[in-house]
C-alpha cells in the first residue's frame, strides 16, 4: 500500500523526551508498523503548557505542514493537560477528525474515549505500597504536577492511608502537603529535600516519576535521607534499574507502551466504522514493584466471633422457657375451668411445649469455636434445625389442629349436620406433619450432618493475608450437590402446610365461637407466615456473618414463641378473670336474696357457710350458683 493510502494518526503527549510519555510513542510506532497501513506521529510541547498543546491539537487540523504533514491526520490522541484549555481544543478538532485522550483524560470534551490507568486506583496502589513498606506509619508529603489525572492519583493515596475504615493505617499527611512541581525534574527533586528535612515527616510519595528522571541526583537523595520511605509512580527502565540498585523503596507503574498501541488500535476502529459506544474508557493495568519487609506486623485476625451477644441468647431462651413452663401448669391446675376445658387443654399444653423446645434452639446458636470444641460446635450446629424444626412444628400444628376443627365444626353446622371431631381425629394432622419432619431431620443427621466450619471473608491486608473469617454450619462437600437440599425439604413441607393453615383460619376469621379463639389464632397464623418469610431470607443472606445471623435469629425464635403464648393465652387469663368476677356477683347477690327470704321466714342464717358452699360448689359456673342458690335455701313454710 503506497503512501497515500495510509491513515495517519498523531499522539500528543504532555511533554516530549520525558521516559514515560517516550514509551507510548514506542508502543504507537510498533502497532502502527505491524498493521502495515497506519503511520503514528509523535508531536507535542517541549515542556508541560497546556496552552503549547492546545495550539498544537488546533494546528493539526488546519495547518498541518507546520508538522511535516501532507495532509490532516485520521485521528488525534492527547495526554491531556488541563481539561478546559486542552479540552476546548479537543471540541475543535472533534469538528475535522476522530479524537481520544490518554494518560489524562477530558471526560466533558467531545472526544471519542479514553485509553489509560485508572488514576485514582493508581494513586490508591501507591498508598498501599507505602503501608506495606513501613506499617507503623507517621507522617507522610505528596510531589504532584499537572493535569486532572493527577488529582485522582492524590485522592487515591489519601483515601487509602486515611479514610479507608477496613483498612486503618497510622499515616497523616503534613498539612503544606502536596507540594506541586509543575512536572519540573529539578523542582521535584528540590521539594523531595524540603520534605526530607522535615523531622516530622519519614515518607514521600510522588504520584509521577519526574523526580527520577536523572538518576545521579535521585542517587544524590536517596544516600543522605536513607531514614526516608520514597514511592513513585511510574516504572521506566531507569527507575526499575534503580530500584535494583535499592535507591526506591516501592513504584507503581504504569503502562505506557501499551496506551500508545491502543491508541492506534482504537482511532483504526473509529474510522473503520466499528466504533458504536461513545464516553467510554479502555483501562490499562499497573505495575506493582515494591520491596516488601522480611519482618511483618502481627496479624489480628476477626473471627467474627457471636462473643458477649451470647448473653442475648441465655436471656431471651431463658425467657421463652419460664414462660413456656409457668403458663403449662397454668393451663394443668385450671384444666376444669370452662374456658380451658373447651379449649382442650392437651393442645393448650402441646404449644407451650413446642415454645418452650424452640426457646431451647437459641442455646445452640451461641456456640461457635471461640470457646467449645470443634466437635461441641458440630453437636450444636446439628441440634438447632432439630429444636427449631421440632419446636416450630409443635406450635403450629398444634394451632392447625385447632383452627381445622373450628372449620369442620362450623362448616357442617352450617349445613345443619352434626358431627363429633374428637381428639383422635385432631391429632391425625399433628402426628403426620410431625412423622415427616422427624424422617427428613433423622435423613439430614445421619447422611449429611452439619459440621461447623470457618472461612476467609473476602480482603486482605497489604500483604495478602487474611483479615477476618466466619464460621457457619454446613453439610457442604467437596463435588456434593445436596448442600441445602435437606433444609429446604423443611422449608417447603412446613411453608405448604403454613400457607394452607393460613387459608383455613382466613376461612375461619368470622367464626364466632365462645371466647373469640379462632380470631385470636388467625391472628397467629398469619404472624407465623409473615415472619417465616421475612426472617429466612435475611438470615440466609447475612450467613457470612456470624454476629448478624445470630440476632436475626434469636429475634425470629423469640418473636414468634412470643407471639404465640401472647395472643393465645392472654385473652384466655382475661376471660377466666371475668368470669371469676362474674361469679363472685353472682354469688354475693344470690346471698342478699337468702338472707332477705329467711329474714322473712324468722330463720337463722350463716352467711360464711353459704359463701363457701356455694363457692366450692360453683367450679366457676354462675348457673350452678343460682341453682345453689334456689335449691338449698328456698325458705320451708310449712
Amino acid at each position: 500500500m503506497d503512501g497515500s493510502n495510509k491513515l495517519h494518526f498523531v499522539i500528543v503527549p504532555k511533554i516530549i523526551n520525558r521516559p514515560f510519555f517516550d514509551a507510548a510513542r514506542d508502543g504507537c510506532k510498533a502497532r502502527a508498523l505491524e498493521l502495515e497501513n497506519i503511520e503514528c506521529h509523535y508531536i507535542g510541547p517541549k515542556i508541560v503548557d497546556a496552552i503549547a498543546q492546545a495550539t498544537i491539537i488546533r494546528e493539526l487540523v488546519t495547518y498541518p505542514s507546520r508538522y511535516n504533514l501532507t495532509k490532516i491526520p485520521d485521528g488525534i490522541s492527547v495526554a491531556v493537560i488541563d481539561e478546559n484549555i486542552t479540552g476546548e481544543a479537543i471540541n475543535y478538532a472533534s469538528n475535522f477528525v476522530p479524537v481520544t485522550t490518554w494518560d489524562a483524560d477530558a471526560p466533558k470534551s467531545k472526544r471519542k474515549m479514553f485509553i489509560g490507568t485508572d488514576n485514582y486506583a493508581l494513586g490508591n496502589q501507591l498508598g498501599l505500597v507505602l503501608n506495606k513498606l513501613n506499617p507503623n506509619g507517621t507522617n507522610y508529603g505528596l510531589i504532584t504536577g499537572i493535569g486532572p489525572n493527577l488529582q485522582l492519583r492524590v485522592d487515591g493515596v489519601r483515601d487509602r492511608l486515611e479514610n479507608d475504615y477496613k483498612l486503618p493505617t497510622k499515616w497523616k499527611e503534613v498539612s503544606y502537603s502536596p507540594l506541586k512541581s509543575e512536572e519540573n525534574v529539578t523542582l521535584a527533586l528540590d521539594q523531595m529535600y524540603q520534605y526530607a528535612n522535615d523531622p516530622n515527616i519519614r515518607a514521600i510519595i510522588s504520584v509521577g516519576g519526574w523526580p527520577m528522571v536523572d538518576p545521579s541526583p535521585w542517587k544524590k537523595f536517596i544516600n543522605s535521607n536513607k531514614h526516608i520511605t520514597t514511592v513513585v509512580a511510574d516504572s521506566s527502565e531507569n527507575q526499575i534499574l534503580l530500584m535494583n540498585q535499592g535507591f526506591v523503596n516501592g513504584l507503581v507503574g504504569q503502562m505506557p507502551y501499551q496506551m500508545g498501541g491502543s491508541s492506534v488500535d482504537q482511532l483504526l476502529s473509529i474510522n473503520d466504522g466499528n466504533y458504536q459506544i461513545t464516553n467510554q474508557a479502555l483501562v490499562t493495568p499497573l505495575l506493582d514493584v515494591s520491596r516488601i519487609p522480611t519482618t511483618l506486623p502481627n496479624l489480628t485476625l476477626n473471627h467474627n466471633y457471636i462473643g458477649n451477644l451470647a448473653i442475648i441468647g441465655y436471656i431471651t431462651s431463658a425467657l421463652i422457657i419460664l414462660s413456656s413452663i409457668s403458663i403449662f401448669l397454668w393451663v394443668h391446675f385450671n384444666r376444669t375451668n370452662t374456658v380451658i376445658r373447651k379449649s382442650q387443654p392437651i393442645f393448650l399444653q402441646m404449644i407451650c411445649m413446642g415454645t418452650l423446645i424452640m426457646g431451647l434452639a437459641i442455646l445452640p446458636l451461641t456456640a461457635d469455636d471461640e470457646n467449645n470444641h470443634e466437635s461441641t460446635a458440630n453437636v450444636a450446629c446439628m441440634a438447632f434445625p432439630w429444636l427449631l424444626s421440632v419446636g416450630f412444628t409443635a406450635i403450629f400444628a398444634a394451632l392447625f389442629s385447632k383452627t381445622w376443627r373450628i372449620y369442620e365444626i362450623m362448616k357442617n353446622a352450617k349445613k345443619f349436620r352434626r358431627i363429633q371431631v374428637t381428639p383422635k381425629d385432631v391429632l391425625a394432622p399433628y402426628a403426620g406433619l410431625m412423622l415427616v419432619n422427624f424422617i427428613i431431620l433423622m435423613c439430614w443427621t445421619i447422611f449429611s450432618p452439619l459440621k461447623y466450619v470457618r472461612y476467609p471473608l473476602p480482603g486482605t491486608d497489604d500483604w495478602g493475608r487474611v483479615i477476618s473469617t466466619y464460621g457457619v454450619c454446613t453439610d457442604k462437600v467437596e463435588d456434593s450437590e445436596t448442600e441445602l437440599a435437606y433444609p429446604i425439604a423443611l422449608m417447603c413441607i412446613n411453608g405448604i402446610s403454613l400457607i394452607t393453615a393460613n387459608v383455613y383460619a382466613y376461612l375461619s376469621r368470622r367464626i364466632k365461637t365462645e371466647y373469640s379463639e379462632s380470631r385470636y389464632i388467625a391472628i397467629i397464623m398469619s404472624s407465623l407466615l409473615q415472619t417465616s418469610l421475612i426472617f429466612f431470607p435475611v438470615a440466609f443472606l447475612m450467613r457470612t456473618n456470624p454476629r448478624a445471623t445470630f440476632i436475626v435469629l434469636t429475634l425470629f425464635i423469640f418473636i414468634i414463641c412470643m407471639n404465640v403464648l401472647c395472643f393465645l393465652f392472654i385473652p384466655k387469663a382475661l376471660m377466666m378473670r371475668k368470669q371469676h368476677g362474674a361469679t363472685r356477683e353472682s354469688i354475693n347477690d344470690g346471698l342478699k336474696f337468702v338472707m332477705h327470704r329467711n329474714s322473712n321466714a324468722g330463720k337463722n342464717f350463716d352467711a360464711s357457710s353459704f359463701k363457701a358452699s356455694a363457692v366450692t360448689t360453683a367450679s366457676g359456673s354462675i348457673k350452678k350458683v343460682e341453682d345453689l342458690v334456689h335449691v338449698q335455701f328456698t325458705p320451708n313454710t310449712a
